[in-house]
């Protein structure tokens, strides 16, 4: 089911703070994190190929947020946590940006972020490339 589709909403309000549970995911939405109060949605949906567990959409991109909030996504069992990290899909860039994840003491990874979306467990195993760039040969 999508957003709207008979999925139990909850509400964020402005002025408090709000601890959300849907199953293994859990989101703690601190005080004045919303400009206005509003809804979201957790949506556990099928794995992506790069994935490791579910994905889940969170609320609907593009909801503004006044402040971050913490996400806890479950790692599936048997999984090493070896430079594990939750990664965002970005839909204007398709492809994926990884969060600052710490693995938490219930077997869970944990990130900070201020944005709704898709976002699912990754393994951060790419070294990272440098480009140069405004140099010329000479």
């Amino acid at each position: 089911m999508g957003w709207g589709e008979g999925e139990a909403c909850v509400p964020l309000v402005y002025y408090s703070a709000r601890v959300v549970r849907k199953g293994d995911v859990h989101l703690f939405f601190p005080q004045r994190s919303v400009f206005s109060c509003t809804s979201i949605n957790v949506e556990e949906l099928p794995a992506v190929s790069d994935g490791i567990g579910s994905l889940y959409e969170i609320g609907r991109k593009g909801i503004p947020l006044f402040r971050s909030y913490y996400m806890s996504l479950p790692i599936p069992a048997g999984t090493s946590t070896e430079k594990l990290m939750i990664a965002e899909w970005d839909e204007d860039d398709k492809k994926w940006y990884g969060l600052k994840s710490e693995v938490g003491e219930e077997n869970n990874l944990t990130a900070l972020t201020r944005s709704m979306g898709r976002f699912t467990i990754m393994r951060d195993d790419q070294p990272p490339r440098l480009i140069p760039i405004n140099f010329r040969e000479g």
